[in-house]
């Protein structure tokens, strides 16, 4: 008797404490934390971006998160603002993420790619969130103008400058002129082209 009385206890304290962890509130995950996290954005080399994405706090108490970026592309310039923020719960709240990509006409292939800046945000234990923003590059005109654009203008300059001397009876030098500046000028506007068509 007594051993059937301490089986029934033993099964009615297992399904109390499994019905206790069935109701306990599962763990905030990254997801739940960063709630809110624009599609791809298309930035141009060189240019300062501000992107907004949202903070939530899913719990049931005021949390206190620290935010900063955790990853970003070599040679790019990433802030996030504000660094502090208190959360009651429940609630949210706007992030502003700086970028500015590396100047220069990004390539083929960097156009291709897609460049993740990861933001990670500790909360009040400490405990680590991450929300990945993802970034594709394309060409800026202030790039190609300062790499394509000017050599274009210079490469035409010289072929005017040929045509100048041979009218005067300087045909050799007037043709290396034209010549060259044939070659620079053919050279930049395919490789804005390429860069804009690719």
């Amino acid at each position: 008797m007594g051993l059937l009385i301490r089986s029934i206890a033993f099964a009615l304290l297992f399904f109390f404490s499994v019905g206790l962890a069935q109701d306990a509130p599962p763990e905030p995950q990254s997801a739940d934390i960063f709630s809110r996290i624009p599609s791809p954005r298309f930035l141009e080399s060189g240019e300062r971006r501000v992107v907004d994405i949202v903070i939530s706090n899913p719990g049931k108490e005021t949390n206190f998160y620290t935010l900063s970026i955790e990853r970003k592309p070599q040679g790019w310039i990433a802030r996030v603002d504000p660094r502090n923020i208190d959360l009651p719960p429940d609630e949210a709240a706007p992030v502003h993420v700086t970028l500015i990509p590396k100047s220069g006409p990004p390539s083929f292939t960097e156009q291709m790619t897609q460049y993740d800046v990861v933001i990670k945000a500790e909360d009040k234990e400490a405990k680590p969130f991450y929300g990945t923003l993802p970034i594709y590059l394309k060409p800026g005109y202030r790039d190609l103008l300062t790499f394509f654009g000017i050599p274009a203008l210079i490469g035409f300059a010289a072929i005017g400058m040929g045509e100048w001397l041979r009218r005067r009876d300087y045909f050799k030098v007037g043709g290396l002129f034209v010549m060259g500046g044939g070659i620079l000028t053919v050279v930049s506007v395919t490789a804005v082209l390429g860069i804009l068509v690719l």
